[in-house]
């Protein structure tokens, strides 16, 4: 059925036609189909889906350039041409209108909580709507990773929007260990792909924070050690990792950039008949995928487990006696870290505990990240990206997450949960001085989540000293320890 007049292929990807479904083939469907034959479903209502088909990216340099994210294609003939793919809008009214304008559940055929944007194509409408042959480039399998555009540009970000492709391998590994014999489809569902396409340039790949740089190697498992070559763990200085293509060259012909594919390449579209995207995943998906993460960051700098408590016959993991309040440096602290520092360390001789203060000015790298939260047992800290770190905190430990005044975020509260770590937040209030700012940027905007006030989340603040004390000391009794005064 192919049109060799019309299509032109990539020789050395071009598709196979002898699967035993119809994904594709119009022999016995009266036309081509794609469907969407599995998806990992999240606690947090998110998904991670498998489609078979034809699906295929826009890049056509003349209309590609107008839009600022990769336009996905489901190519099926029993749908109506240029409708968009149904999807919950999860991306694009989460922070606007919020749950009441969501369809209903069940209504999504897209991932839920996907900022991919698809629309249904016929097979003779893809073709026909170019003004010569259509050069398309076969990839055998593909992992899309969409981004979200309203917030792209930090390492907490990059995780988010990338965890599920560690998540799904992390899943089908233990589906596979646990289910030896079953239907085929089902042990095979989030096999492997053959490429990654980024929305994204190379360029901004390349120009990735030391930060995720390594978790990007973490969540494509890959050997992290690489990224330090000839240097040692146990060294003083700042660690930077390498370039990611430097380290690991074979990523430079998996992965594919939509602004590359777009610019630099002949062809119109990126075509293939297994297609996998996830969803935008705050929570990171599942327990296991932040247990990868630490065992392997703690791996790494040879960092081991801490000690256990009891209760009875039962053992548990206790993380250590020691609190670290760590301060924005550049915006968004503490006014009176001062005041608060110097009640925490009373507190501490008080009761017997070890007390710190940090500046996230000292983070540089994903391994002093790595090397100060895994020794942390109360995290005490402004809301902000530096809390990434809490991923290399001991099972069991604490959070303490301050915000400013009316603004609240679920992020790390998620992120705490599968991490096996307990939360509290703390609020703060509106000082006389802020008022007025206060009045003209948030207006009706208030502390709860479909409505917060955003435009002043990095701002400086005071808390109430006392009762963040209080919150602490409930922290440390949380974990496992025992607050007595020491005489």
């Amino acid at each position: 059925m192919w049109d060799t007049t019309l299509i032109t292929t990539y020789p050395e990807n071009e598709p196979t036609w002898t699967s035993p479904t119809n994904y594709g083939n119009d022999s016995d469907t009266g036309g081509i189909r794609t469907e969407r034959v599995g998806c990992r479903e999240y606690s947090d209502g998110g998904q991670s889906c498998v489609y078979m088909g034809i699906m295929c990216v826009l890049v056509n340099k003349e209309q590609a350039e107008y839009v600022t994210q990769p336009h996905v294609f489901f190519v099926d003939d029993t749908h109506k041409n240029y409708i968009p793919v149904a999807s919950d809008k999860w991306c694009e009214n989460r922070l606007g209108a919020g749950p009441a304008a969501w369809p209903p559940p069940g209504h999504s055929f897209a991932p839920r909580h996907s900022c991919m944007y698809a629309r249904w194509r016929t097979y003779s409408s893809l073709i026909a709507n170019m003004l010569r042959p259509v050069r398309v480039r076969w990839v055998r399998s593909m992992a899309f990773v969409p981004h979200d555009y309203r917030d792209q540009n930090d390492s907490h970000s990059f995780l988010t929007n990338n965890v599920w492709l560690l998540d799904t391998a992390l899943w089908q590994a233990a589906l596979n260990e646990s289910l030896t014999t079953g239907p085929t489809r089902l042990r095979q569902l989030f096999q492997p792909a053959n490429h990654v396409f980024m929305a994204s340039s190379v360029a901004q790949f390349e120009g990735l924070s030391d930060m995720s740089r390594f978790l990007f190697a973490l969540l494509m498992r890959l050997d992290v050690k690489r990224l330090y070559q000839k240097q040692t763990m146990d060294e003083e200085k700042h660690l930077w990792t390498r370039s990611l293509f430097e380290a690991f060259p074979r990523l430079k012909s998996k992965l594919l950039f939509f602004n590359e594919q777009r610019d630099d390449t002949p062809f119109d579209l990126v075509c293939t008949r297994r297609f996998t995207v996830g969803p935008k995943s705050s929570d990171l998906g599942d327990p296991r995928v932040c247990e990868y993460l630490r065992s392997s960051g703690w791996r790494l700098l040879g960092i081991k487990e801490p000690g256990y408590g009891s209760v009875g016959t039962i053992q548990y993991s206790r993380p250590p006696r020691k609190v670290v309040l760590l301060q924005r440096h550049d915006k968004g602290g503490i006014r009176n870290v001062e005041a608060l520092t110097k009640s925490l360390k009373q507190t501490a001789t008080k009761y017997g505990f070890q007390f710190e203060l940090h500046s996230t000015e000292s983070l540089k790298t994903a391994v002093e990240h790595v090397r100060l939260f895994a020794g942390i047992g109360v995290l005490l800290t402004p809301h902000g990206e530096h809390e990434i770190g809490s991923i290399w905190m001991p099972r069991h430990g604490a959070i303490i997450e301050i915000f400013p005044p009316r603004f609240v975020h679920l992020t790390y509260s998620l992120m705490a949960r599968n991490c096996r770590l307990w939360y509290f937040d703390v609020s703060t209030q509106v000082t006389e001085d802020m008022r007025e700012v206060y009045k003209e940027k948030c207006r009706t905007r208030g502390g709860y989540i479909f409505n917060t006030c955003t435009a002043l989340k990095d701002v400086s603040f005071e808390v109430d000293v006392d009762k963040t004390v209080d919150t602490v000391l409930v922290a440390l009794r949380r974990i496992g320890h025992d607050l007595r005064i020491v005489e």
